[in-house]
């Protein structure tokens, strides 16, 4: 079984059970929405940012009344992002995150997952912006699911075999292209759980009962944070910081990979951290371009091109205003870095720990 810590940032091989850890967890309605609203409840939410705006933790996580914590899981990176806006602390985290190894979680992108860890009951309101849809995780996007556990949102509204089935590339009625998909149903203190393997062979429903799992019937829609197991490996992701561009444009990227890679694009609406998904199983290099320019701005590209690794997240996309366009900017780079690991810390300000994997799941 893969059991996945959060606290050790890593997956670890142990006995076949799955089980909550959340010291003091109590029961949340992650999935309640209603008037375009998400309401939390006292203790931990699980949720996501189905949307194409960034969410901005301080913003609409800033009140100590509120909030106690969030957090987010970085797949690329295998490390917890941590906010908070209690006065223990003074600065959001900052100085808490980097002395326990964490990183300090300042946004909230489309399509991530995301711990809030409540005071009280409030509601937030998601942000606007248009759907951000399953097609981001295809294995063919420039954002493909990375190899192994990723804590993701989607707003297609599609049930958890159909996002199976999106993300190829096997194709079929029940391809097995994730080892599993997991939600909390806070209200009944239960996993939801989907294989495509159990289900192809007719053994998910005796495996429900036999667990005490439910059924992953939810739609997936904006506001809901869930797991994706991918099994494929060797996908890992080049990261990079987009800063400068006017609110409501957009830049196009390209990455000309070499190796197992192909050249693929990528729209960014959004200042701040920004992923590229691509195969590692094959020795090869990236190079990160700029394809199409932003109405009346010019951005440029730095440390755009290496060999692809792990650990790379010095790209860098500057934009500023212009009096005519350009089609593309680069320049080459060295490899970056990234920083894993956490240490001990205090009962509120430790990353929701807790299991998921049965039977290799």
């Amino acid at each position: 079984m893969n059991i996945f810590n959060p606290k050790k940032n890593k997956i670890l091989r142990s006995s076949i059970y799955i089980a909550l850890l959340l010291s003091g967890f109590t029961a949340v309605k992650s999935f309640a929405q209603s008037a375009g609203t998400i309401a939390l409840a006292s203790g931990w939410n699980l949720l996501g940012n189905a949307t194409t705006s960034a969410i901005t933790a301080a913003t609409t996580f800033g009140s100590a009344t509120n909030v106690i914590s969030v957090w987010k899981w970085n797949a690329a990176t295998g490390n917890w992002a941590f906010y908070s806006p209690s006065s223990t602390y003074g600065d959001g985290g900052i100085a808490y995150a980097k002395t326990q190894g964490y990183d300090f979680l300042t946004t909230i992108s489309p399509g991530e997952g995301y711990w809030v860890n409540a005071a009280s009951v409030f509601s937030v309101t998601p942000p606007s912006g248009s759907i951000y849809g399953s097609a981001n995780f295809a294995s063919t996007s420039a954002t493909a699911l990375l190899s192994g556990w990723n804590l993701i949102s989607i707003g297609d509204g599609i049930s958890a075999p159909a996002f199976n089935v999106a993300v190829g590339p096997k194709t079929g009625t029940t391809p097995s292209n994730l080892t599993s998909l997991w939600a909390w149903d806070s209200a009944n203190k239960k996993w939801f759980f989907y294989s495509p393997t159990s289900d192809s062979a007719n053994q998910l429903s005796s495996y429900l009962t036999t667990q005490g799992y439910e059924s992953f019937t939810q739609s997936l829609v904006n506001g809901i944070g869930f797991w994706a197991n991918n099994p494929t490996t060797g996908v890992i992701a080049i990261k990079g910081t987009l800063s400068g561009l006017t609110t409501g444009t957009s830049v196009v990227l390209s990455n000309q990979a070499t190796g197992s890679n192909s050249t693929t694009l990528q729209t960014l609406t959004n200042n701040g951290i920004f992923s590229w998904s691509v195969n590692n199983r094959t020795t090869g290099t990236y190079a990160v371009t700029v394809s199409t320019q932003p109405d009346g701005q010019t951005c440029t590209v730095s440390n755009g091109s290496g060999t692809i690794a792990a650990g790379i997240t010095n790209l860098s996309i500057s934009c500023a205003n212009s009096n005519s366009s350009s089609t593309t900017s680069t320049t080459t780079g060295t490899t970056g870095s990234s920083t894993t690991g956490g240490s001990t810390s205090t009962t509120t300000s430790t990353p929701p720990s807790f299991t998921v994997g049965v039977k290799g799941f």
